[in-house]
């Protein structure tokens, strides 16, 4: 089947203008694939890297925009551009985890900065956005600061029943069955100019 030109429409039908009980307002409007053979972890959680990169079928999906550059070396997760051109890339490494019924959530990693320059997360945002940090979704779309990427540092942890209920709160939903956490890195340089890996990345829960 063709699916090269596939056409969405938002129609509106009425007979007065706003504000007179009619008209219709759209905003924020995403069309977010699904993974194709997405397979949701479960809680404790842990990936080493060791065995490559790991795809669907290990609960992980990925983004990168322009020369954006995602692999596995030396074991570790790592995520930098692949052309010296100057062209800011975006890169995401996303973890689809099932927290249903879980508390006192806590996420567990390696961070090893490969000369990147900082451009901070904001708070919360919706679906891209072009900076260096770790967030989290309960919807795919809308994304609460975790932290940011703060140099090199081994087995730091956040707690994230606090993140977790101000997501539900902002994507107005209090299902945890597909938790997303994202990794994310935005620069211009190949490693070792730019570039950040991620390791060791656990998940654990009471």
């Amino acid at each position: 089947a063709d699916l090269s030109n596939v056409r969405i429409k938002f129609q509106q039908y009425d007979n007065y203008p706003s504000p007179t009980d009619d008209g219709r307002e759209f905003d924020n409007i995403q069309i977010t694939p699904v993974s194709s053979g997405m397979v949701v972890q479960s809680a404790p959680y842990s990936q080493d890297f060791e065995s490559g990169l790991p795809d669907a079928s290990g609960g992980w999906e990925y983004y990168s925009d322009n020369n954006g550059r995602i692999q596995v070396v030396g074991g570790r997760l790592r995520m930098d551009d692949s052309v010296a051109d100057s062209t800011f890339s975006l890169n995401e490494a996303i973890l689809h985890v099932n927290l249903t019924g879980k508390t006192n959530v806590t996420l567990t990693f390696d961070h090893f900065d490969l000369g990147d320059e900082i451009q901070t997360i904001p708070a919360s945002f919706i679906g891209h956005y072009k900076g260096d940090g770790i967030s989290l979704s309960v919807d795919g779309i809308h994304w609460v600061r975790i932290n940011y990427f703060a140099g090199s540092y081994i087995d730091r942890s956040y707690a994230l029943d606090a993140i977790i209920a101000q997501a539900q709160i902002d994507a107005g939903t209090t299902d945890l069955s597909d938790v997303r956490i994202k990794f994310q890195q935005y620069d211009n340089y190949p490693e070792p100019s730019d570039g950040r890996e991620i390791d060791n990345v656990r998940i654990t829960s009471s």
